[in-house]
């Protein structure tokens, strides 16, 4: 990093000066991520457990239904052989918090009650830990209880600024609690971090919904396709670039992204889908769905 070279013309130092700063800590974030990781003393003692981790993560990272499926009973199986495995209690809420975005459901097992049940337990078991902060943050934002989601969100970017996992939970908080200047702060700045991370997009949409509800639509459209890039099977994603496409006047190029949704989801509409919509203001959230009805998903 230190011997790359920056080529500009001197009246554009200032310029320079911050591309030189983004870059550097662009770079070093994914650095510290892992010396973070590589110092906690949460590792399992036995082989077989983190034989467990490394197969349900490996799953858990490749994103789909069937992959995060896969993972759930392996990190379950990790936990109930080592109660005290912080790692595998932030990869399987993950999993759970993914299948319920996605709308996927197992069985008879609901993805929100999981993850919060989740989260719960993983703050019992390490309340000083960044990421029980961070997830809990975000579980008591699902749950309606913002104030403490809000509390929550900040004790877990003190903990563990340079976490790019912790802020995105905490920024999700921020987001739905209606703190959209913290939101966008600090996604923006884990989205350097994340380069090269499978969760990467669901910073990006998070930003593009703190965008959009702001009604800064070509901020949000930005982030949009920026998430999309990363992850082109995201429901959150292609449903923040109908609705922002939509509001642009830009009805057409929405109807797409409708298509994907439904295609898997027939009987989505613009009412079943509000009902999975946790924000804290009702007028955020009719300012979402009014767009996916101009977007062209039935009512």
């Amino acid at each position: 990093m230190w011997a790359d070279r920056f080529d500009r013309e001197m009246d554009d130092v200032f310029e320079l000066q911050d591309e030189i700063v983004n870059e550097i800590e662009g770079r070093l974030h994914p650095a510290l991520d892992r010396a973070e990781g590589e110092k906690r003393s949460d590792r399992p003692s036995e082989l077989d457990i983190w034989d467990l981790f490394i197969r349900g993560r490996w799953h858990f990272n490749g994103g789909t239904r069937e992959e995060l499926i896969a993972a759930i009973p392996l990190l379950e199986e990790a936990i109930s052989r080592d109660p005290a495995f912080v790692d595998a209690y932030t990869i399987l809420g993950g999993c759970w918090f993914q299948l319920a975005i996605q709308r996927w459901r197992i069985d008879d097992r609901n993805p929100w009650k999981e993850f919060s049940a989740i989260a719960d337990a993983l703050y019992q078991v390490a309340p000083q830990d960044g990421a029980a902060a961070g997830m809990l943050a975000m579980a008591k934002a699902l749950g309606g209880e913002f104030d403490q989601a809000l509390h929550l969100a900040r004790a877990a970017v003190q903990l563990a600024p340079d976490r790019s996992l912790v802020v995105l939970w905490a920024g999700g908080a921020w987001l739905r609690a209606g703190d959209f200047a913290d939101a966008v702060q600090w996604l923006t700045r884990a989205w350097r971090g994340y380069e090269h991370e499978p969760g990467r997009h669901a910073i990006a949409a998070n930003v593009a919904f703190a965008h959009y509800l702001e009604q800064r639509y070509d901020a949000a459209l930005a982030w949009a396709v920026q998430g999309t890039s990363a992850n082109p099977e995201s429901l959150q994603l292609w449903a923040i670039t109908a609705a922002t496409l939509a509001q642009l006047g830009r009805p057409d190029e929405a109807k797409p992204y409708i298509g994907f949704i439904t295609t898997d989801r027939p009987d989505l509409t613009v009412e079943s889908f509000g009902r999975n919509i946790r924000w804290r203001r009702q007028t955020d959230i009719d300012h979402y769905l009014d767009g996916l009805g101009k977007a062209g998903l039935p009512a």
